[in-house]
């Protein structure tokens, strides 16, 4: 499969679509220049390195330019979750009728999400489950449902293919935690280097889409990150909220920016760690008051919301791990 991945390149079309992606409600600024896009005629991934450990665990790394490596994150951590629920059906051997169960309860959990969002329509979301979803065909299925089921509270899909195919302009997230944690590679290792390279991260992102500029300070803790920003980190759009208490977080939040003479109903705050449609509503209902917008970003219990039986407690995703369970598997 990484192998197969490393023959991959973008097509006419897709480089037409990237092409296109606005950068701002407007449609006056577009995402990529002309010679961004030129450079992705002819990419292809960069090679890899895999390896079996002793202990029958894997080692997969990638050198190269960043600006290309970054390209594998994704792309792999996708394949090895695909492959190891194949690899389970294999080893133990299901029935078409235990597969067809497991199928049928995923799709019955996807019409019981559709049915809690429409409890509370207030409640906006982006899908954000690219990286360890159940399967690309699962992905695509399970987003398709629920953008025809509410498609008024379904804002878009990180996953740049799928807005494609589904008619969108506008495939949506945030800058994500890989920015800070190179920039502050890039530096003397000082720490007042690592300490200010956050903020350059904000800076430039936000220079360079100011209609964009919601940041991500959780990288290296977000109370540190508050603490020390200077104050024009303030004037961004909003946060993304990832490795929080989703009220508490909101709290810090409203109040700093209060702190920084700025106005929390003029800004937007996007919970996004382990959400699931239910937790969407409560947080939204509890929280909804404090700020302009709540915006959610929910992945893995979307396109990953694979069922437990009584026999067969694996099919859960890695990120739900807990140590007495699926030792075998792991």
């Amino acid at each position: 499969q990484l192998d197969f991945a490393r023959t991959l390149k973008f097509s006419p079309a897709e480089l037409s679509y990237l092409q296109g992606i606005p950068a701002d409600p407007e449609r006056k600024k577009l995402m990529f220049e002309v010679e961004y896009i030129q450079s992705l005629q002819n990419f292809t991934l960069p090679e890899f390195n895999l390896e079996k450990n002793p202990d029958g665990s894997f080692k997969l790394d990638f050198q190269g330019k960043w600006q290309e490596v970054t390209f594998w994150e994704i792309i792999a951590m996708s394949i090895i979750s695909e492959m190891y629920y194949y690899g389970l059906l294999k080893k133990h051997n299901l029935s078409a009728q235990k597969i067809s169960a497991i199928y049928g309860k995923m799709m019955g959990q996807l019409e019981d999400m559709a049915k809690t969002f429409k409890q509370e329509e207030g409640v906006k979301f982006s899908e954000f489950g690219g990286r360890r979803r159940h399967s690309k065909q699962w992905h695509h299925i399970a987003y398709s449902y629920l953008l025809s089921e509410i498609p008024k509270q379904v804002l878009g899909t990180s996953n740049v293919e799928l807005s494609m195919k589904t008619g969108s302009d506008n495939p949506i997230g945030t800058n994500a935690h890989e920015l800070p944690m190179v920039a502050a590679n890039l530096g003397d290792n000082s720490d007042e280097y690592i300490r200010q390279s956050q903020y350059e991260v904000v800076k430039r992102w936000k220079d360079m889409y100011p209609d964009l500029s919601i940041f991500l300070p959780d990288t290296f803790g977000t109370k540190q990150f508050l603490d020390n920003a200077p104050a024009w980190v303030g004037k961004c759009m909003g946060a993304r909220i990832d490795s929080m208490e989703e009220t508490k977080a909101i709290d810090l939040y409203v109040n700093w920016w209060k702190r920084h003479g700025e106005d929390p109903q003029k800004k937007l705050l996007v919970p996004s760690d382990g959400l699931n449609p239910q937790k969407a509503v409560d947080i939204f209902r509890a929280n909804y008051a404090k700020v302009g917008r709540l915006s959610f970003g929910i992945g893995t219990n979307i396109t990953n919301n694979c069922p437990e039986f009584s026999d067969f407690t694996c099919f859960h995703p890695f990120s739900q791990y807990t140590n007495d369970t699926c030792d075998t598997e792991r």
